[in-house]
């Protein structure tokens, strides 16, 4: 066998061992590994808040098998009992979880520069660290339609959105993202779809 020969069985097989790649040598799997990277990485996610100009913004975290449960059976608890606005409670169920903070946004000219929205003001909760939906519910309301003490967080979400069929949209986003990083996220959302949103 010529050395001519062993040159081009050896391209051969360099060629058929290495990973697929595009006319100009880009590694579509390198571009693969890169994406689901991010996916992983991308923990938390930012929605404005509709109805005040993009100067409100809450941030989510991603919700686990586990807690999407519990919620699922929430809803289902209260779906068996007919409990008025199933559909809704169970979207700030999932609001209400997910959030891990409220801030304003003082420039929309400058949409990454968030202040979280209690700063200096102290919990209504007593739950420190971060503003809850009651916090936000607190500053936005006019002092003649605060919420009781007692009050439920869903109830700051309602109070928040000021409008009730704000809120479904607005979990469908959440969801849209929830599902780019949760593989078990057709399960988990199984009552996103047919159960609060229909």
């Amino acid at each position: 066998m010529d050395q001519d020969h062993e040159d081009v069985e050896a391209e051969e097989r360099e060629m058929n061992e290495a990973p697929p790649s595009s006319s100009n040598g880009h590694d579509p799997l390198a571009d693969l590994r890169r994406l689901r990277r991010e996916i992983e990485e991308d923990t938390s996610h930012k929605l404005d808040i509709p109805g005040y100009a993009g100067k409100l913004v809450a941030e989510y975290r991603k919700l686990s098998y586990p807690e999407v449960e519990k919620i699922n059976r929430r809803v289902a608890r209260m779906r068996e009992k007919n409990h008025p606005n199933t559909q809704l409670l169970g979207d700030c169920d999932v609001l209400v979880e997910a959030l891990v903070e409220i801030y304003l946004r003082k420039d929309p000219d400058k949409p990454d520069e968030l202040e979280p929205l209690t700063r200096g003001f102290p919990s209504v909760t007593g739950e420190e660290g971060h503003t809850t939906w009651l916090d936000a519910a607190a500053v936005v309301l006019p002092d003649d339609k605060q919420l009781p003490p007692n009050a439920e967080q869903r109830s700051g979400v309602r109070a928040v959105f000021g409008a009730d069929l704000a809120i479904p949209p607005h979990r469908i986003e959440l969801a849209f993202w929830m599902q780019s990083l949760n593989e078990e996220s057709d399960e988990d959302f199984g009552f996103a779809w047919s159960e609060t949103s229909g």
